[in-house]
Order: structure tokens, then sequence, then C-alpha cells
């Protein structure tokens, strides 16, 4: 008897954890699935007992679009990010970053040059990248806006033939994954001509 509460109490727990992860990955599913009809995208579910593998993918405007949830690592923790992605033609010469300003971009800009613009872009965004002259192409007056309008702190990275803009936590929100995919997009032409 003494064996058998630890035992209910563990099952009821284990019970509570699965069923909120399955509500959680349907709201992700429901919201990726109304991407795609909105957008005419496709949607692959290859979900299982012990993964959760869905995402949106297509092509808009010449590039090919992936929307998915993402799994990270820091440090023993695992966060959910939301990654929506832009593919185009031929790969760029340098990586770039645009990312909120705040700590975490103070320690990134050790990594890369900080590339100032100046305005109200500068003082709420900081761009990195070791190439100038590629981020000033890339980050139009469009990009910029498109960008500084997105609600979440994201950060929007151009890294080969790939434009990704990447949040934290699961973009079940109502018309989130619409406002990233056009940023993506958005993005992503600026890209393709920048190269």
């Amino acid at each position: 008897m003494e064996v058998l509460f630890p035992l209910v109490g563990f099952l009821a727990v284990l019970a509570v954890v699965l069923l909120v992860r399955k509500s959680h990955e349907s709201r992700t599913r429901a919201a990726l699935g109304a991407l795609a009809v909105q957008h005419g995208l496709h949607v692959t579910d290859d979900t299982g007992f012990l993964g959760f593998d869905v995402r949106a993918y297509g092509t808009l405007d010449g590039l090919e679009i992936t929307a998915q949830p993402v799994r990270r690592r820091s440090g023993r923790r695992r966060h959910w990010f939301t990654r929506v992605s832009a593919r185009f033609g031929r790969p760029v010469r340098a990586r770039v970053d645009v990312r909120p300003r705040g700590l975490a971009s103070y320690f990134a800009s050790f990594a890369a040059a900080e590339v100032p613009f100046g305005g109200d872009f500068s003082l709420n965004s900081v761009v990195l990248s070791d190439d100038t002259a590629l981020a000033r192409a890339w980050l139009t007056d469009d990009v910029r806006a498109a960008f500084a309008s997105f609600p979440k702190d994201a950060i929007l990275r151009l890294e080969k033939n790939e434009v990704a803009l990447e949040w934290r936590g699961h973009g079940t929100e109502d018309g989130l994954l619409s406002r990233a995919l056009d940023v993506v997009v958005v993005a992503g032409k600026a890209a393709r001509d920048a190269n």
C-alpha cells in the first residue's frame, strides 16, 4: 500500500504531462494547417509516440518556404522554437544576423561586427555580420520595416542560401505564422536580389 500511492501519483503526473503535450501538438498542427490553407502550402505530419515532426512547406514567389517547430538545447534544458525559413538560389558569402537589442545581442556581438543603420531600427535591433556590404544590400527599408513590425523577439538570419526567422515558443497565436511568413518572403526576395 505504501508503494501504491507514489506509483499512482507518478502515473497521474505522467498522464497530465502527456495530455498537455498532445494539446500543444494539436494546436501547433492546427496553426500550421491554417497557414498552409491560407498560403497554398503543404503539410507533413510524421508524429509518433515519442516524436513530433510537423511542418508546412511549399513555394511562394520563387522561394522554398518551410515553417516548423524545432527544439533547441540551452545548457541542460530544451526549449521549443518556431522557425520559418525561405531558400533561394545562390548562396551568399557571409552570415548576417538581425536580433533585438539586449544582453544576448551584446554577447553575440563578440562573434561578429555590428553594422550600424541609425534611426529607430538601430535603437531596437542589432545587425551582426562580418560583411558590411552584404548586410546593407540585404537589409532594405522593406526588410527592416517587416522585422521591426514582427511582434515577437525573433532572430532573422541570412546564411548560405536561406533566410530564417526564429523565435522561442510555438507560433500558435492567431496570425503570427502569417506575419512571420511575410517577413521571411520580403527578406528572401531581398537576399535573392542582393546576391
